[in-house]
């Protein structure tokens, strides 16, 4: 996280707002101290903590799909969460 190529903290640098989405809790829990915004949560379980701060603009999977077991669940909570033009 310290590493200036770190592709969330370059995101955070230029974005008005940023959420860090992991099921990892100590990684979320080490974003946090380090003052980001993340939270803790699995998306294959659906979108619902992450209806608060939408509508997205963009949407970064980065280290990701590798991980997930059902890839469509990602299109279907792009498609719900990016704004018309996300």
């Amino acid at each position: 996280m310290q590493s200036p190529a770190w592709l969330h903290g370059r995101l955070a640098a230029v974005a008005s707002a940023c959420i860090g989405v992991d099921v990892i809790d100590d990684g979320v829990q080490a974003m946090r101290e380090l003052g980001y915004h993340a939270i803790v949560h699995d998306l294959n379980l659906g979108f619902e903590p992450l209806a608060d701060f939408c509508p997205f603009d963009v949407i970064v999977a980065g280290e990701v799909i590798e991980h997930v077991e059902a890839l469509d669940m990602l299109f279907k909570v792009a498609q719900t969460l990016l704004a018309e033009r996300g």
